[in-house]
């Protein structure tokens, strides 16, 4: 009798340990993959967020693109000319994915962004829809030029830390020099 119940006290024992030891064990290992965990999700966070100066930036070339569109719309509805219509067609289908791309990475970078162009481009809007059908055209493809000049060269300047940003401006800049030598033709067409 005393040997049974030595060999039900020591099996007692064991199995204590055992279960104290797994115990701590899946502590440990819950407690590191915590902390694991955490870290992924601080380091996701921070990919996740922009700095102020790459939050003005994305915001603002998210009213450029508004803009373009609003531009390129116009003159497909009011100029005469078949190759405006088809260079503003090409350039509204252009910046409409440009805009869903940088729609795109503001929410993924959870950042507010205008849904509109700036009130300088309405106002120019207004500019370029109050022009006569004759003046439109050379009008419009001027201030294309224009405003695909300074883009390009925003752009190239850009100081902006975001790698997804970086991307973005690395990929849109050789489209924008096609949209600026388009542009380019038709104004010499027309001169």
């Amino acid at each position: 009798m005393k040997t049974l119940t030595a060999v039900a006290v020591s099996a007692s024992v064991f199995f204590s340990i055992a279960s104290c030891n797994n115990d701590s064990t899946t502590d440990t290992k819950t407690s590191d993959s915590s902390t694991v965990s955490d870290k992924k999700m601080d380091s996701a966070s921070t990919s996740n967020t922009l700095n102020e100066k790459d939050q003005a930036f994305l915001s603002d070339q998210v009213g450029g693109n508004y803009a373009e569109i609003k531009y390129t719309q116009l003159a497909q509805q009011k100029s005469k000319n078949a190759e405006i219509k088809d260079v503003a067609k090409f350039l509204e289908t252009e910046h409409t994915n440009a805009l869903n791309e940088l729609k795109d990475l503001a929410a993924k970078k959870n950042v507010n962004v205008p849904s509109e162009e700036p009130q300088d481009a309405k106002d120019k809007y207004k500019m370029l829809s109050d022009k006569s059908a004759k003046d439109f055209d050379k009008t419009w493809v001027e201030e294309l030029i224009s405003k695909h000049e300074k883009s390009i060269a925003k752009l190239e300047g850009a100081d902006i830390s975001d790698p997804d940003l970086k991307t973005w401006v690395t990929n849109i800049l050789p489209k924008l020099r096609i949209h600026h030598d388009k542009l380019m033709q038709c104004h010499n067409k027309m001169k």
